[in-house]
């Protein structure tokens, strides 16, 4: 039974994603004045990751993730591609950033190919801002994405894991991997280190370590993906001392989506280890 998902993903999940409440600007940057704020394509994220092309190679950024989706205004005129980057570029300038390039770079980034993309970066005081411009439709819209580069906060605690799994039989983890590979990222171990300690507190319990991804690429190799990422987690656990007799892992590929896999945000929820109770 997956009914309650959402309210123990938005409880345990690392990271939560942050309160819907009507979009505003890009903090560091305001949008053009003949657009509007898509609130449906626009994404405020506490912790994610952003590829951003510097004009040599594609630069993976962690940290605080805005996506700002931009349409032309109802009997506005359309800025031009060129239009919307000028702007953009002279306020990368104007706020102290600069700006790494503008054109069509090679393959490997994650931006909507409708155009060519500019890239800057901003630092004020100890924080650097990543952003990366991409004009769509002939300028009819436009999408911001942007990180400020900080490391993730630890929120879940033990005790929390262990309290939903006695309540509903199974918890929701955001445990982030190496894009289309099993190994697990740094800023996640934190988060599995609760996990050791939960079973550590409870020498009776026993999981099923159960792998899941979004509906993008095909659906064996997701399935595949699935099932290491898994037993990457479960491995991961016995290498701290949890019995491998307490533990099982199994992959289900793209099978059981909890979120709309149309949407950015909802993919993100679908990409996720869940530990349920034997």
């Amino acid at each position: 039974m997956r009914s309650i998902f959402f309210s123990a993903l938005v409880a345990l999940s690392v990271p939560a994603l942050m309160a819907q409440a009507p979009m505003k600007d890009f903090p560091y940057l305001t949008g053009l004045p003949s657009y509007e704020i898509s609130e449906g394509d626009s994404v405020d994220q506490e912790f994610n990751e952003y590829k951003f092309f510097d004009g040599k190679k594609w630069q993976k950024m962690e940290g605080r993730y805005w996506k700002r989706a931009h349409t032309l205004k109802s009997e506005a005129k359309a800025a031009s591609p060129l239009q919307i980057f000028r702007n953009y570029s002279n306020a990368i300038k104007t706020a102290g950033g600069t700006v790494l390039f503008q054109g069509e770079p090679p393959d490997g980034g994650d931006y909507y190919s409708c155009y060519a993309i500019l890239t800057g970066k901003i630092v004020k005081g100890d924080k650097q801002v990543w952003v990366l411009i991409n004009p769509c439709n002939d300028g009819n819209d436009y999408n911001l994405f942007a990180i400020e580069v900080q490391n993730m906060r630890q929120d879940v605690v033990a005790k929390d894991l262990l309290d939903a799994i006695q309540a509903q039989g199974y918890v929701a983890l955001d445990v982030h991997f190496d894009t289309s590979k099993t190994s697990i990222k740094p800023e996640s171990l934190p988060l599995l280190d609760q996990v050791v300690a939960m079973l550590n507190s409870s020498a009776g319990l026993k999981l099923s370590v159960e792998g899941h991804t979004d509906n993008k690429g095909i659906d064996a190799e997701n399935q595949k993906l699935s099932e290491g990422r898994a037993k990457a987690v479960m491995t991961h656990l016995i290498s701290k001392g949890i019995s491998a007799a307490r533990l099982g892992s199994v992959g289900f590929g793209a099978s059981k989506p909890v979120a709309d896999n149309r949407t950015e945000e909802g993919r993100a929820k679908n990409r996720r280890v869940e530990l349920v109770k034997k």
